[in-house]
């Protein structure tokens, strides 16, 4: 996807790791990518606690807040895991980022669920918290 931002957009990546790992767990091509974005943070989510919170269930997915802190975009920039390229979902994030849609985006994800024992369909997890 070719960035098309009107302004550097604030990035916070959460990478899940599990309580039984360190945090080198989390080193992969998608963080080395991440790091080499301006202004990106990188939270180290310690078994999705952050995830949970956010209702992301699956790996890929992306919130964009605009700076009222509403979500404006909720789902994945790609059509199908490993795409890469512009597509309608990506351009839509891209107007959101750059403040130039006025409602909730909604796009589905393709991607890993971030916690092994969350159900299909966003039920909750099997450890019983």
């Amino acid at each position: 996807m070719s960035t098309r931002f009107d302004c550097q957009p604030d990035v916070h990546a959460f990478a899940y790791r599990p309580q039984s790992e360190t945090d080198s767990w989390i080193e992969s091509r998608s963080t080395t990518a991440l790091r080499g974005l301006a202004d990106t943070q990188i939270h180290i989510d310690v078994d999705g606690k952050s995830c949970r919170r956010l209702g992301v269930l699956v790996s890929g997915h992306v919130l964009v807040y605009d700076g009222d802190g509403n979500l404006s975009f909720s789902g994945a920039i790609t059509p199908y895991r490993g795409h890469e390229g512009d597509c309608q979902a990506s351009s839509e994030f891209v107007r959101c980022v750059n403040g130039e849609s006025t409602e909730v985006s909604h796009w589905p994800v393709f991607g890993c669920p971030i916690i092994a024992s969350v159900k299909a369909f966003g039920n909750e997890s099997n450890d019983g918290q």
